[in-house]
């Protein structure tokens, strides 16, 4: 029995603010989506896209938004950590809650975001009465590219760092009838979420039965810093006396 693990490396996200302002008595309140317009952005890639809440008023509470599907791309919040802002218009001074979300395209070429509805109530100051605001952002519209080598239809890793283990059990190639063969590969990458790692892909001929096993699935985040890990494992029987070879599986990083 022959078995094989190829790895194929490739080798391997603009601000546009859309607000709406709005006020209740004294308090002016707002929110905006945005994302750096300065860098090239390759499917598969993980995108920051950024959504500021705005308030002229003294503080933010029962913040409240939704996550819409985007068509050709996954948009989700990795991370719960938020980053307070200030800016100041025309002369006062802006309060801003600003929530990182990563989109991951999963296609080449113009891709929408729609519009998110957002809720939340603040105050003029310590004490006063809190007014309750909700917007909807407008849409928002990127493009993505398929790196170099890439076909349309891969799902392409694109990403910061890739690591890759793969193991044989057991490691000898002599099997008998009855006897199992487990691959297991462990895939760690960063500013990705393990769930967008693509499957392994399963081998099947007739008198070796192939059993894939449930993936383990994690992602961890490091002060802002995604990385996700993926584990999974295939077991094949040999049901039949006979020479089998097992193919390499190929992996594209970007």
């Amino acid at each position: 029995m022959n078995k094989q693990l190829h790895i194929f490396i490739i080798l391997t996200g603009l601000l546009l603010p859309l607000s709406l302002p709005a006020q209740d008595n004294d308090v002016k309140a707002g929110v905006s989506i945005s994302f750096d317009q300065e860098q090239e952005i390759w499917t598969g890639q993980q995108v920051t896209i950024y959504l500021d809440l705005k308030t002229t008023g003294f503080s933010f509470s029962n913040s409240y938004f939704n996550l819409p599907e985007v068509d050709g791309a996954f948009l989700m919040q990795t991370d719960t950590t938020t980053i307070k802002l200030t800016e100041k218009v025309d002369g006062q001074d802006w309060q801003i809650v600003r929530y990182p979300l990563a989109l991951y395209p999963q296609k080449s070429g113009p891709l929408e975001i729609p519009s998110i509805n957002v809720r939340f109530t603040t105050s003029a100051g310590f004490g006063s009465e809190e007014k309750a605001f909700e917007f909807e952002t407008d849409p928002l519209e990127l493009a993505a590219m398929l790196p170099p080598g890439a076909k349309p239809g891969d799902l392409v890793v694109t990403t910061t760092s890739f690591e890759l283990e793969y193991d044989w059990q057991p490691s000898t190639e002599a099997a008998k009838t009855g006897d199992a063969v487990t691959l297991s590969v462990k895939r760690r990458a960063g500013d990705i979420s393990a769930m967008l790692l693509p499957p392994l892909p399963v081998f099947r001929t007739q008198g070796l039965a192939s059993y894939p096993q449930t993936p383990e699935i994690s992602d961890k985040t490091d002060r802002g810093d995604l990385t996700g890990v993926r584990t999974d494992s295939i077991t094949w029987i040999v049901e039949q006396p006979g020479t089998y070879e097992i193919p390499g599986i190929r992996f594209q990083r970007w």
